[in-house]
């Protein structure tokens, strides 16, 4: 990334000197385009991380927006007010855990099972 502005001119004193000839190739335009490029550098460094930040936030919203889909559950037979539970305490009673979904179903190859950890 921080090669861009070197490279980038290199290839422009390349390209020019193939289409004009070498003999147009002065000092005066090669300090003038190095100021130039010198100038971009900051721009050019900031587009490419915002690329890379861009594509980075897109693969995550991409990740979430999978559970945004799903419909919302009922809150019946939650106890929002039980004494004997301090906040930040969890309780489950008589539950049953389950997928519902046939796309995290399917995730586990046919026939294997999760094993329980040792020790």
């Amino acid at each position: 990334m921080n090669m861009l502005p070197i490279f980038s001119s290199i290839i422009i004193f390349g390209v020019y000197s193939a289409i004009n000839g070498q003999e147009s190739l002065t000092s005066s335009k090669v300090y003038t385009v190095i100021s130039i490029f010198n100038l971009i550098a900051v721009p050019m460094r900031l587009v490419i991380m915002t690329v890379i930040t861009f594509m980075n936030a897109k693969a995550s919203l991409e990740r979430v927006d999978h559970f945004f889909g799903y419909e919302e559950r009922s809150l019946e037979g939650i106890d929002f007010n039980d004494s004997e539970l301090q906040v930040g305490d969890i309780q489950f009673n008589d539950c049953l855990f389950q997928w519902e979904n046939e796309e995290v179903k399917n995730h586990f190859k046919e026939g294997e099972k999760l094993k329980p950890k040792q020790g």
